[in-house]
C-alpha cells in the first residue's frame, strides 16, 4: 500500500489518472481514491521527505475556465517560495469539504464571502472574475440579478454565492454538475439563462465547439479571488500574500489574464 502513494507523489496526478484508466475506474471512484492517496500520505512523510522536494496539495474546482488564471499566478507565488503544488481536480462540494476537511493544504481559489471552520483566507486577491449570463435565445441588458427574475436559470452545483444570489431574489433555477451540462440545456431551449464566469463559459463553449449561445453584457458582478489554506499551513499565509502581492505589482497577474484570454477566443 506503501508504494502506490509514493509513485503518486513522486509521478503527479498522470499516473493515477492512467492508473484508474487502465483498471477501468470511474471518475467518483478515482476522485474517491486520489483524496485517500493523499490522506494516506500524511501518515508517510519521513519516507517521502526522501524525495526531497516541498509539495502542498490543492482542491478546486473540475472543468472550471475561471481555474486557468489562479492555478498560473499561484502555482508561481509557490515556486517563489520554494514549493512545488498539485492540483486536484474535483466537483465544487467535494472539492471546498476536501479543503476544510484538512485532506489537502487549501482551496485554490474562491471567493471571500465563502467561509469556512478550518480554512484561512490570504487576504491578497489573485485576480477579479466576472459572473456573467449565457443565452441563447434571452436578449436583454442585465442590470444586476433582480432582473433575472423574469427567466429560468441554470447554476452550477457548488458555486454557493451565485446559489444564494438566485435564492435573495426569488429566481427560479436548477442546478448542473458541470459546464457541458449547462450548455446543452440552453442549446436544447430548456432554459433561458445559464450563469457562469466568463472564462468558465468560454472555455466550455470552446470545448464543445458551440457558436450560438452568448454572454449578455454587462455582467452581473465582478469578484475578487482569494486563496485558502488550512488552519495546519497558517505560517505560510503571510508568505504568500507578500508572494502574490508582488506578482500583481510586476504585471505577473494582468499578462496571465491576457494570456489565457487569448487562448480561449482563439479559433
Amino acid at each position: 500500500m506503501i508504494l502506490v502513494p509514493l509513485l503518486r507523489y513522486a509521478y503527479g496526478s498522470d499516473y493515477i489518472n492512467s492508473y484508474c484508466t487502465l483498471i477501468h475506474i470511474d471518475e467518483k471512484v478515482k476522485n474517491h481514491l486520489i483524496l485517500y492517496l493523499i490522506a494516506t500520505m500524511v501518515n508517510l512523510a519521513p519516507i517521502t521527505s526522501a524525495l526531497a522536494v516541498d509539495r502542498l496539495f490543492f482542491s478546486t474546482f473540475d472543468d472550471a475556465g475561471t481555474t486557468l488564471v489562479p492555478q498560473r499566478v499561484i502555482r508561481e507565488a509557490y515556486r517563489r517560495l520554494g514549493y512545488e503544488i498539485e492540483i486536484y481536480y474535483l466537483p465544487g462540494e467535494r472539492a471546498i469539504h476536501s479543503a476544510n476537511n484538512g485532506m489537502v493544504d487549501g482551496e485554490l481559489y474562491r471567493i471571500a464571502k465563502e467561509m469556512y471552520q478550518n480554512l484561512i483566507i490570504v487576504p491578497v486577491p489573485i485576480c477579479y472574475i466576472k459572473h456573467s449570463v449565457f443565452t441563447k435565445n434571452a436578449n436583454f441588458q442585465p442590470d444586476g440579478w433582480e432582473s433575472l427574475k423574469p427567466f429560468s436559470a441554470i447554476s452550477l452545483r457548488g458555486y454557493k454565492y451565485a446559489e444564494k444570489k438566485l435564492k435573495e431574489h426569488g429566481i427560479r433555477y436548477h442546478l448542473v454538475n458541470d459546464f457541458n451540462k449547462m450548455l446543452e440545456l440552453l442549446e436544447e431551449g430548456r432554459y433561458d439563462i445559464g450563469l457562469m464566469n466568463m472564462l468558465d463559459g468560454l472555455k466550455a463553449m470552446k470545448s464543445l465547439g458551440i457558436k450560438d449561445i452568448k454572454a449578455l453584457e454587462p455582467p452581473l458582478d465582478s469578484l475578487p479571488l482569494y486563496h485558502f489554506l488550512h488552519r495546519k499551513n497558517k505560517e505560510l499565509v503571510p508568505l504568500i500574500g507578500e508572494k502574490l502581492k508582488a506578482l500583481k505589482e510586476e504585471g505577473f497577474v494582468k499578462d496571465v489574464e491576457n494570456q489565457v484570454l487569448s487562448e480561449l477566443l482563439e479559433e
